[in-house]
């Protein structure tokens, strides 16, 4: 698990349940090296940097997926209105006031075809589920086959 914030990756790497299995790094998304990678899992993280590096980010995990590889997505998508306008809220309540997540830049959230878009530029079935009904969470599931 990778995360830029080195408070959560301490917590993380001193859980109860952590196995050996598990490594915790704090490195920036945009830096990660997704070499042979089976699944990775973007999980409310891409909305934290700019649209550029989105798809940057996307595009380095696509191009080092394995074959039957999977790239999920957990992230809130504008496509849902006032259940978008929650999410937008709560991110904005945790990363200026309470300061529980941080981040260096303005939140950028995609839209659903933006996903869709990108899963067919790189040959990947796409399919999404919807994760709550009052924010605008879903988790898109992209496959290399």
């Amino acid at each position: 698990s990778v995360d830029y914030d080195s408070e959560k990756i301490a917590v993380a790497a001193n859980s109860y349940d952590k196995t050996s299995k598990l490594e915790f790094q704090v490195k920036d998304a945009r830096e990660v090296d997704f070499a042979d990678a089976d699944v990775l899992f973007f999980n409310d993280v891409l909305h934290y940097v700019s649209r550029n590096d989105q798809m940057n980010i996307l595009n380095k995990a696509a191009e080092n997926l394995n074959e039957d590889g999977v790239i999920l997505i957990r992230d809130g998508v504008t496509d849902f209105g006032d259940r978008h306008a929650v999410t937008k809220r709560t991110e904005e309540y945790s990363t200026k006031i309470s300061k529980f997540n941080k981040t260096t830049e303005e939140l950028s959230f995609f839209s659903i075809k933006d996903i869709f878009d990108f899963a067919e530029s790189k040959n990947l079935k796409c399919e999404m589920i919807e994760q709550s009904a009052k924010t605008s969470n879903v988790l898109f599931k992209l496959q290399k086959s």
